[in-house]
């Protein structure tokens, strides 16, 4: 159990022990008052009772979509397939003509169902439960279906397949790398190797922050904490996959010997791995723009 006492300290590690737990990934969809479908992407479902047929979804109460979820009658959850991972993302993203990137059709009560969905639930709300931060959807089930298709698979903050024996595996079968932009006050945190070259901090794993050889450990060897709250980059760069995310350490002394904060004006980019430049140039031009995508795919060719 985690020891921190800082509120915002204690909710990032939380966050962190909860994407310990491998899920699927759904969109949940209901048609708002004036008949238009709206919806949003939540691995927070699970089914709850075969008799009746119950299921629930958990929505948070700051989500776009509240208010429309908060009077619906109906709505269904679409689990999604490993080749849908766009979709994942879009309705993810708040602002996003979502329902102009999918396809979809009405079944038993009229709720979106989305096409090519392993498997769908058509629901009538059966009861709405305030929890927290949350409100806890229960559906009795109207209708549903599913398909013989891989689903998609969401685990520590990146998409994941199920392959053909039942293990879940990184997009490419290869290695996961786990790194992390970490800014303070428009300077970025970088590993400078005594050759020169630079990196962003790297492991094979997040954490623990007492592993050397983890993500929080590297940094905490660096002396530096953040708070690494949001996943900015899911990408194949040969056989390894990488997992980026990033956070702020606006607060942070100057890190140990062979770390160094290069600011935004004079990164050393010429001296960096490619896909780590780009992912560091992509974020600095987002970071200008106060506009953050959320990149699923590999070098040469990104959903995002």
């Amino acid at each position: 159990m985690t020891s921190e006492t800082d509120p915002d300290a204690r909710r990032s590690a939380l966050r962190r022990a909860f994407g310990a737990f491998p899920t699927g990934v759904t969109i949940v969809a209901t048609l708002d008052a004036q008949g238009a479908p709206t919806g949003f992407t939540a691995n927070s479902f699970t089914s709850v009772s075969l008799d009746p047929p119950l299921l629930l979804v958990c929505l948070a109460h700051s989500a776009a979509t509240y208010a429309a979820f908060e009077t619906a009658e109906h709505f269904a959850v679409s689990v999604l397939g490993a080749t849908q991972r766009e979709a994942s993302r879009i309705f993810a993203t708040r602002g996003a003509d979502k329902f102009a990137t999918v396809r979809w059709r009405a079944e038993a009560t009229g709720a979106p169902v989305i096409e090519g969905a392993a498997a769908w639930f058509d629901c009538a709300m059966e009861r709405r439960i305030k929890a927290g931060d949350h409100t806890i959807l229960l559906g009795r089930i109207a209708a549903f279906g599913e398909a013989s298709i891989e689903p998609l698979g969401y685990w520590r903050g990146a998409y994941v397949g199920f392959g053909p024996e039942g293990g879940a595996t990184a997009p490419r079968g290869g290695g996961v790398r786990v790194s992390a932009i970490v800014e303070r006050r428009r300077s970025a945190l970088l590993r400078i190797g005594p050759d020169g070259a630079a990196a962003l901090p790297s492991a094979d794993a997040f954490g623990p922050a007492g592993a050397p050889g983890s993500l929080l450990g590297q940094l905490g060897a660096a002396g530096v904490w953040a708070e690494l709250p949001f996943v900015f980059e899911s990408c194949d760069a040969g056989h390894m996959h990488h997992v980026v995310y990033r956070g702020a350490a606006p607060d942070a002394p100057d890190p140990a010997p062979g770390w160094r904060f290069a600011p935004f004006d004079d990164l050393p980019l010429a001296r960096m791995a490619p896909h780590e430049a780009a992912t560091l140039r992509r974020y600095v031009d987002e970071r200008a723009a106060h506009a953050y995508g959320r990149y699923v795919g590999d070098q040469g060719g990104w959903a995002g």
